[in-house]
């Protein structure tokens, strides 16, 4: 499989916004390939976004867990309540 970026999928599909109306079903059928093609990168750029955020939450969550087990989370917990207080 070919691999095209996303500024050559956008290209491609301005091109064929130029494209007369009475091409051939060749020509539509590159289109309908071109747009598949971005839909699937956008939707995998969207899910390594949220798969990449995941991690982050998974990575704080365990950092929380850790301070808790070591004691220092009731520390911090102590301190943001005093501080708020003031």
């Amino acid at each position: 499989m070919v691999t095209i970026t996303f500024n050559e999928r956008e290209e491609a599909l301005s091109k064929l916004e130029d494209m007369p109306m009475h091409e051939s079903n060749t020509g539509k059928e590159d289109l309908l390939y071109e747009l598949k093609s971005l839909c699937q990168l956008y939707k995998q750029m969207l899910q390594d976004a949220v798969i990449s955020e995941i991690h982050k939450i998974f990575d704080v969550l365990h950092f929380l867990e850790i301070l808790e087990k070591c004691g220092i989370f009731q520390t911090f917990i102590f301190y943001y309540y005093y501080f708020i207080s003031i």
